[in-house]
């Protein structure tokens, strides 16, 4: 976990709540990862958003649920990384969709 995400944590007047919403959000969202682990069997998934943001703090959460859910030689293969292209990913799939148009 990133000194920034204890920090928010342990600072945090309802950290209680705040813990509680991440740890949920964590979890529901490695429910959906193992689905795609399993239907698809990527090597790599890269996720932007809170997720991006927060990487070591819901990975802590997710990592147990993904290994419980998905089918151990597909889970072995793929990473799970935030998206290297950061907030930016609104304005490049509007240039992708804009380009598509003619």
């Amino acid at each position: 976990m990133s000194k920034v995400c204890k920090s928010v944590i342990l600072h945090c007047d309802c950290n209680s709540f705040f813990a509680s919403v991440v740890k949920e959000s964590a979890e529901k969202f490695a429910r959906v990862v193992s689905m795609l682990i399993d239907l698809f069997n990527p090597q790599v998934i890269a996720a932007g958003g809170v997720f991006m943001r927060n990487y070591e703090l819901f990975m802590g959460y997710m990592r147990p649920v993904i290994e419980a859910e998905c089918l151990s030689d597909s889970y072995k293969v793929c990473r799970i990384l935030p998206a290297e292209i950061g907030e930016n990913i609104g304005d490049y799939a509007a240039l992708a969709i804009a380009a598509s148009e003619e």
